[in-house]
């Protein structure tokens, strides 16, 4: 008997929660033969937590098709949390760009000065040298923007204060597959 084949590829977004910066990904993942490209948005005027959040994820899963989950950006440690208790329908978990233990250590006075930031008020190019690296373009940069735009800036700076004392590391869990770490790309 073989395994069914994987038709979709459930993807987790960045810091905005939304699903508006993946939309030449999920197209070009149809092209690469994902029958359907699915994107969880997290709620953009209620702060949640990392552990609401994978929960929400979790409800958000497929129940009765194979899949493959992608974590991106904040959503990684969401993503290994997912992971170390799977469905039996997750066929595998792809990290891009993101991290499981907080990529900016802060002791805990730094990381409560994220609740105070001004996150309207950031300039475009610091919040994208940050969330968008080398690879920003101005069309990039615009559409950071925009999405950021959509959320409720108290959202933004609980998940940016999450992002810097999240340590998913030890959500190993129950591992049947075995697991492939691929290099970063230079």
């Amino acid at each position: 008997m073989t395994a069914p084949a994987v038709t979709a590829l459930v993807v987790l977004p960045g810091l905005d929660g939304t699903a508006r910066l993946l939309a030449g990904f999920a197209d070009a993942a149809r092209v690469a033969g994902f029958a359907r490209v699915a994107t969880v948005a997290y709620p953009t005027d209620r702060t949640l937590g990392y552990r609401d959040l994978t929960a929400l994820a979790r409800d958000a899963l497929p129940r009765d098709e194979a899949f493959v989950l992608l974590g991106e950006s904040f959503s990684g440690p969401i993503a290994i949390a997912l992971a170390a208790e799977p469905p039996p329908n997750l066929r595998g978990l792809v990290l891009s760009t993101t991290f499981a233990k907080a990529p900016v250590p802060a002791p805990a006075p730094l990381a409560a000065l994220a609740r105070i930031a001004p996150v309207r008020r950031l300039p475009t190019a610091a919040l994208s040298f940050a969330l968008l690296g080398r690879w920003a373009t101005p069309a990039l940069r615009r559409e950071l923007r925009d999405a950021l735009d959509t959320v409720a800036p108290a959202v933004l700076r609980a998940r940016a204060e999450a992002a810097m004392r999240v340590d998913a590391r030890a959500s190993g869990g129950r591992r049947d597959r075995p697991l492939r770490r691929r290099a970063r790309l230079a």
